[in-house]
């Protein structure tokens, strides 16, 4: 079993900060408080142990206006990594082939990914979204086309990150019709 303690770190969460050990089994925090002879440990004593942030706007390998945007998905997650970001919500366009366009790029990440997109009747399905994307995935709705509505509440029950809808409808009767938790976002100007 693969077993790593940071011991002695000010770990800091939404509760404050305070000194422990923290046990990391399968890559997983399994355990905070005194750890128990561990296979391997990291003395963190005196240093502060933060939860990885989460980035839920970026653009990857992002086609525009003829160019590429400036970070693929290699170098755009080590810099991520390297500022402490832990997870990317990348920002993809629902163009048919879409799904296609991110197959080259699974494996090749530093951190976690997800895949965000806008789809306006897009040949997206919410299972094979997840399913090239791994961890999860939000959806924008910029017009409230049926089809699109029903990827986007499939996309919460497989695990999608979040919904917006960005077309004006209010928030009480988008929540009413559609059903509660998905974010809303109005469109200004």
């Amino acid at each position: 079993m693969d077993e790593l303690v940071i011991a002695g770190a000010k770990l800091v969460t939404p509760q404050g900060v305070r000194e422990t050990d923290v046990l990391i089994r399968e890559g997983r925090i399994a355990r905070l408080g005194r750890a128990h002879r561990p296979r391997a440990a990291f003395s963190a004593q005196g240093l502060i142990l933060l939860p990885g942030a989460i980035d839920a706007h970026v653009h990857l390998a992002l086609p525009v206006a003829g160019t590429r945007s400036a970070d693929d998905f290699a170098t755009g997650t080590l810099a991520a990594a390297a500022g402490g970001v832990t997870t990317l919500i990348d920002f993809a366009y629902g163009y048919r082939n879409s799904i296609q366009r991110l197959h080259p790029y699974l494996g090749n990440t530093a951190v976690g990914m997800t895949a965000r997109y806008i789809s306006q009747g897009a040949d997206l399905d919410g299972k094979s979204l997840m399913n090239a994307s791994g961890w999860g995935f939000g959806l924008g709705l910029l017009i409230p086309f049926p089809h699109d509505l029903r990827i986007g509440l499939a996309a919460q029950d497989l695990g999608g990150t979040k919904v917006e809808h960005e077309s004006g409808l209010s928030e009480t009767v988008f929540d009413s019709h559609y059903r509660l938790g998905l974010a809303y976002k109005p469109v200004e100007g």
